[in-house]
């Protein structure tokens, strides 16, 4: 059994999301029950979240996942 595909996550969208929305790294990761330095960590592209968490962090955003993705 192979390890699961990787997600074609874009950082910027995140943070820019995040933004716009008018939340600090560390609100949007009080709202989604996630640490400030994780949130740090995946919008500066140092981390990629599991599908199970792109999915939470689309969710706290209020946004489909593909939002998050690459185009």
């Amino acid at each position: 059994m192979g390890r699961p595909p990787r997600t074609r996550f874009a950082p910027w969208k995140l943070s820019q999301l995040r933004s716009v929305r008018g939340l600090s790294q560390l609100a949007f990761g009080l709202l989604i029950e996630m640490d400030q330095a994780q949130v740090a960590q995946y919008e500066a592209g140092w981390k990629v979240p599991r599908l199970r968490t792109l999915e939470r962090l689309a969710r706290g955003l209020g946004v489909p996942v593909a939002a998050l993705q690459e185009d």
